[in-house]
């Protein structure tokens, strides 16, 4: 038992040492635009609804933000927008959401 103690900090290293090695060969992955964009989207639109349902935005102040946030714009790819749109305004039925 008090050997085990005495290898553990080494196999550790060891270990450390070896995972660490494994990211230096990983080649990062292009991001999917329309992915980032609904996940933002989403994301940011389901905040607004709950601080709204929290009582810390009012109705105004939501629509406003929501109007904001899913208005067209050139960086982002429209099928996100759209689809952002159709889910937010089917999970979150009170939210004041544009139509």
């Amino acid at each position: 038992m008090a050997q085990r103690r005495r290898y553990l900090p080494l196999a550790l290293a060891v270990l450390t040492a070896g995972l660490a090695a494994v990211p230096l060969g990983a080649r990062a992955q292009d991001w999917d635009k329309q992915s980032y964009w609904f996940g933002f989207l989403i994301g940011s639109g389901t905040t607004v609804c709950e601080l709204l349902k929290a009582g810390l935005l009012t109705q105004n102040d939501a629509r406003d933000w929501l109007k904001t946030l899913l208005k067209q714009d050139p960086d982002i790819p429209a099928v996100s927008l759209s689809t952002a749109r159709t889910t937010l305004l089917e999970s979150e039925p009170r939210c004041p959401l544009p139509r």
